[in-house]
C-alpha cells in the first residue's frame, strides 16, 4: 500500500489511467488535492509557503501560498473529524462498486441456491449482504485511515513528504482486517501487481527522464541513438502491463493444478473456487479427477441428455403401437 499510495498522490502517470481515476474517484478528496499533496511532497523547500502549480485555476486558491495540504482538503477542522466525515460518502460509493463482485458469481454458480429452498436461500442473501458491506467498510477505512496517516503525520513535522506518503499508506492498509480472511489474499496478490506496476513505471519513466537529459546536453547523441521503448515519459508507461505477466503466470499455475496429473492436484483449490472452475469449464476432469461433486452445469447437461432420451424412446413405442394397431 505504501507504493500504490506514493504512485496514486506522487506520479500517478506510473500507474494505468482507470486505476487512478478509480482511486481518483473513491480517494475521499479531489484532484486538485491530490496533486496538491504530491506537489508538496516533491518540493525541495518544504518550508516556504508558495504557490501550487494543481491550484492553477481552482476557485478560492488562485493566491493560496502554504506547505501542507491541510488547508486545503479540510481548513479549520481536525484530522480526525476529516476522516470520519469521509466515511459515509466512500461507504456509499463502494456498495454499488462490490454488489456485482458478488452477485454475479453467486448467480451463474449458486444459482438455484439464491431461490429454494427458502431457508437456505434467505441465508445466503444474508451472506452476500454482509459481505457487500463488508468489502464497502474496508475501502471505506483504507481511504479514512490514509488521510489520517497524512495529517497526523503533518501535524508533527509540518509539511508533508514522500516518506509521510508511504507511512500514510501503510497505515491504511491496517483496514485489511476489516476483510474476511478469504478476500485477504485476492486483495493482497491484486495489490501487490498494482504496487509492482507502479515500481516498474516509476523506474522506466526515471530511465526516460535520464535518457532526455543525455540527449539534450550532447545533441549529436540523438541522431546515433536508436530509440527504445522507453525514449519518452510516454513510451515509459508500457512497462506497466506488469499485470498481464502475473495474470499469464498465475493463470500456467492455475490450469496445471487443475488439470494436470489427472485432476490428482485439483484438491489445491477450495471447495467453492473448485465448484466454480468446474462450471466454468463444463464439468471437464469429474471423473479423472474423482471429485464428490458435480457443477450445476454438467448435472444441467445429464438432465437434458435424460430427458431428450426419454422423449425419443416415448416416440418410438408411440409409432410402434400404431404400427401394431394397422
Amino acid at each position: 500500500m505504501s507504493q500504490i499510495a506514493y504512485s496514486w498522490f506522487v506520479k500517478p502517470e506510473t500507474l494505468s489511467k482507470s486505476y487512478v481515476s478509480f482511486l481518483n474517484h473513491y480517494g475521499g478528496g479531489t484532484v486538485y488535492q491530490y496533486r496538491s499533496l504530491g506537489e508538496l511532497a516533491s518540493r525541495k523547500d518544504k518550508t516556504t509557503p508558495a504557490p501550487l502549480e494543481a491550484l492553477r485555476g481552482i476557485p478560492g486558491f488562485e493566491n493560496w501560498v502554504g506547505t501542507t495540504v491541510t488547508d486545503i482538503a479540510h481548513p479549520n477542522t481536525f484530522s480526525l473529524t476529516h476522516a470520519l466525515r469521509i466515511f459515509p460518502g466512500v461507504f456509499k460509493l463502494a456498495i454499488p462498486l462490490y454488489l456485482p463482485v458478488y452477485l454475479v458469481p453467486a448467480a451463474i454458480v449458486q444459482r438455484t441456491k439464491l431461490f429454494v429452498p427458502v431457508q437456505e436461500a434467505i441465508a445466503k442473501w444474508r451472506r452476500l449482504i454482509l459481505s457487500v458491506l463488508r468489502s464497502s467498510a474496508f475501502l471505506s477505512s483504507f481511504t479514512c485511515l490514509t488521510w489520517l496517516g497524512i495529517s497526523t503525520y503533518q501535524d508533527v513535522v509540518g509539511y508533508p513528504t514522500v516518506l509521510g506518503i508511504a507511512l500514510a499508506g501503510a497505515f491504511g492498509g491496517l483496514a485489511i482486517f476489516v476483510e474476511k480472511k478469504a478476500r485477504r489474499i485476492e486483495l493482497a496478490l491484486y495489490l501487490a501487481c498494482r504496487a509492482l506496476e507502479g515500481v516498474l513505471g516509476d523506474w522506466m519513466l526515471r530511465y526516460s527522464t535520464r535518457r532526455q537529459r543525455v540527449l539534450k546536453t550532447v545533441p549529436r547523441l540523438a541522431t546515433r541513438s536508436r530509440p527504445t521503448f522507453a525514449s519518452t515519459p510516454q513510451d515509459a508507461l508500457l512497462a506497466r502491463r506488469c499485470d498481464v505477466l502475473l495474470f499469464s503466470l498465475a493463470a500456467a499455475a492455475f490450469l496445471h493444478c487443475y488439470s494436470d496429473h489427472a485432476g490428482a492436484r485439483r484438491k489445491a483449490f477450495r471447495p467453492s473456487y473448485l465448484h466454480a472452475i468446474d462450471a466454468l469449464f463444463g464439468g471437464l476432469g469429474i471423473e479423472q479427477g474423482r471429485v464428490r461433486h458435480a457443477s450445476s452445469r454438467l448435472q444441467l447437461r445429464k438432465h437434458l441428455q435424460a430427458r431428450t432420451a426419454a422423449l425419443r424412446g416415448r416416440g418410438e413405442d408411440s409409432s410402434a403401437g400404431e404400427e401394431k394397431a394397422l
